[in-house]
């Protein structure tokens, strides 16, 4: 397919078929309040008019996103959503509405795009949602919610040494992807992704470890932690955008929960990979 959509995602979610996405990774705007629009400028050295808004992680409740917070709880339960997860919707709006309304924004805009990829995902489909601990544990609970509490895989953390120094708190070193399954019987290519097992293990160690009924497999399952650095000025793969994410992350989730031919999309490519 190979299809790159020019646009806002919603509208080309709202127009894509049910059940014909194999995964989803999405790497949005992270609640940052920051603007990314630094790359595309035109001769005169100004930002493209066309591309602040899909550029500028800065949020606040507009009129637009007002409108949406209410037009969510129907929308919920247009698409089958539990209704104990609607009244949560209808508190937290309360909530966040006078404490954190730009958070609230945020998640406005974030909510309604979520609610549509359970509807575009294959029975067998997961979505990667790579956040950073701003609003991470939030994203989660609206996720909870839209996909289901049983349908959380794991919580990834991506490590990355090069950290930036700590001088009022601890250096930022991570950020977080958080993995859910449209139902139980997800793709999962384990064989995929096997680690070589450390120096010294045998097939008689471990058996003793009490594997004893059970062959030896190639190799181990990698735990929930991927260590990769982030891409520096003087990495080969960097092509100067801002948020770029390493090959070898896509590559990593890509092996997990799909296979060849299959349809992946990321509605944001805020990856930029």
């Amino acid at each position: 397919m190979n299809k790159l959509f020019y646009g806002d995602n919603l509208t080309i979610m709202r127009k894509t078929p049910a059940e014909s996405v194999d995964l989803i990774y999405l790497d949005p705007p992270f609640n940052s309040n920051r603007s990314y629009n630094l790359l595309y400028k035109n001769t005169t050295g100004l930002p493209i008019p066309e591309q602040i808004e899909a550029f500028c992680d800065t949020w606040e409740m507009d009129c637009e996103k007002t409108e949406l917070a209410e037009r969510i709880p129907k929308l919920m339960r247009d698409y089958g959503i539990r209704n104990d997860a609607v009244q949560f919707w209808h508190y937290l709006t309360l909530s966040l509405k006078e404490s954190n309304p730009r958070l609230l924004a945020y998640l406005i805009y974030m909510t309604v795009r979520l609610i549509e990829m359970p509807r575009i995902l294959k029975p067998s489909g997961s979505i990667y949602l790579h956040c950073d601990p701003t609003s991470s544990h939030y994203l989660k609970i609206v996720l909870d919610n839209i996909f289901g509490f049983k349908n959380f895989v794991n919580e990834i953390i991506w490590y990355y040494k090069n950290a930036s120094r700590g001088k009022k708190k601890l250096a930022k070193s991570h950020d977080v992807i958080l993995w859910y399954s449209k139902t139980d019987t997800y793709q999962f290519n384990v064989e995929a992704l096997l680690v070589p097992f450390e120096s010294g293990m045998t097939e008689w160690r471990y058996k003793r470890g009490g594997q004893k009924d059970k062959p030896m497999p190639a190799g181990k399952i990698p735990d929930d932690v991927i260590t990769l650095p982030s891409l520096n000025t003087m990495s080969k793969e960097r092509l100067g955008y801002p948020t770029q994410k390493p090959l070898a992350l896509l590559e990593r989730i890509i092996q997990a929960s799909s296979k060849e031919e299959d349809t992946v999309f990321d509605p944001f490519c805020g990856c930029g990979t």
